[in-house]
């Protein structure tokens, strides 16, 4: 990824899985996942982040619960 106001880039390794819950519909992340917020949904502070763990999302595709760590917040890594 790179941020194109400096150039500064960097190099994940986001490899899944992901899966929608045969339950409720939703989807899970599991393991490394790249998660973002963008500002188009109006509902906090836009970010990007890989995460480690379990995320769940609700019927609007915002985070429901995170179960797991922050392994990088890219925003500012690339600031």
């Amino acid at each position: 990824m790179t941020n194109l106001e400096t150039n500064e880039s960097r190099r994940y390794n986001i490899s899944g899985p992901t899966f929608i819950d045969a339950e409720t519909g939703r989807l899970v992340l599991t393991g490394t996942a790249l998660v973002g917020q963008p500002a188009s949904q109006n509902v906090g502070s836009t970010f990007l982040i890989v995460t480690r763990g379990r995320v769940t999302f609700t019927p609007a595709n915002t985070i429901e619960s995170h179960h797991g760590t922050i392994a990088h917040n890219i925003c500012a890594e690339l600031a």
